[in-house]
This record gives C-alpha cells, sequence and structure tokens, in this order.
C-alpha cells in the first residue's frame, strides 16, 4: 500500500501540476491555480503561453501543433514522460485538457482498475468541484504504460 501511495503521488504531481517549475517542486501535488489559469485563457494565450515552457537541465521537451491548440511532451532521463494537450474549441475556448504520464513498463506497479479510481479520486479532490477528471489507464505496447487524465471544467 505504501508504494501505491507513493506511486499515486507522484503520478498526481506529474500531471496535475503542469508547467516544468513543478519538476523541481515535489512537495506540491497539484497546481489547481495553474488548471483555473488555463481555463482563463483562449486559443492566442495559450500559444503564447506554451513558447515560454522549457524543460529542466536533462529533460527533453517536444511541441506538436494540433488542431486544438500546440501540445507538448516532456521526456525524463528515467523514461518517464509528461504530456500536456489543451482542447480547444473553433470559438477558442477551452473545452478539456488532456494531462498524461507514461512510465516504462519495469516500474513493477499494477495499474489496474483501482488504481485508476484511487489516482482519478485523488485527483478529483486536488481539483476540487469546479473540474471533472477522468482517468484512463494505457497499456503502450511492450515498453510504458500511462495514465491520462481528462480535465473539464464543471458544467
Amino acid at each position: 500500500m505504501r508504494i501505491k501511495t507513493f506511486i499515486i503521488s507522484i503520478i498526481v504531481l506529474c500531471c496535475t501540476t503542469i508547467t516544468t517549475q513543478c519538476f523541481a517542486q515535489e512537495d506540491q501535488i497539484v497546481n489547481k491555480d495553474e488548471v483555473d489559469l488555463f481555463y482563463k485563457m483562449d486559443r492566442q494565450d495559450w500559444e503564447s503561453y506554451v513558447k515560454q515552457v522549457s524543460a529542466p537541465d536533462g529533460h527533453q521537451i517536444r511541441f506538436k501543433k494540433m488542431p486544438t491548440g500546440t501540445s507538448y511532451v516532456v521526456s525524463y532521463p528515467s523514461g518517464m514522460h509528461l504530456s500536456v494537450q489543451p482542447l480547444y474549441n473553433n470559438k477558442d475556448t477551452l473545452e478539456a485538457l488532456l494531462i498524461g504520464s507514461y512510465y516504462p513498463k519495469d516500474i513493477g506497479f499494477s495499474f489496474d482498475e483501482e488504481f485508476r479510481q484511487d489516482i482519478e479520486k485523488q485527483t478529483q479532490q486536488e481539483l476540487g468541484s469546479h473540474y471533472t477528471v477522468k482517468a484512463d489507464i494505457l497499456d503502450m505496447g511492450s515498453d510504458h504504460r500511462g495514465v491520462e487524465f481528462w480535465v473539464t471544467p464543471t458544467r
């Protein structure tokens, strides 16, 4: 149970604290303020913001222009990856954030339904009632698995 709590904390840290300054702030579990900020941004604001995103030394970052907004993936030396993809609609309103955290399969932990429910519940609690969180577990072939969070404003 202790390792499960640790893994959940790491995933919540990486998946819900979006900008790269979070990589140095391991004590911060969720940065709700940033999620709030992102939902105040229109598409143009997001595109300006993402141009300023950088990764710490030893990490790589890749950007990809998407029809819904530029996404980015930060790759850690450990083989872990963090992705953030905004989903803007045609009116330049942010409809959802897709936040992913991907791990080498040899992490030695089971990403099962109980884990999915726990991480979804914990992330929902951290973000509060203004957002709806849905977590999905992904098996990405022979080398990685991950957790993706769909974060949407509560309507």
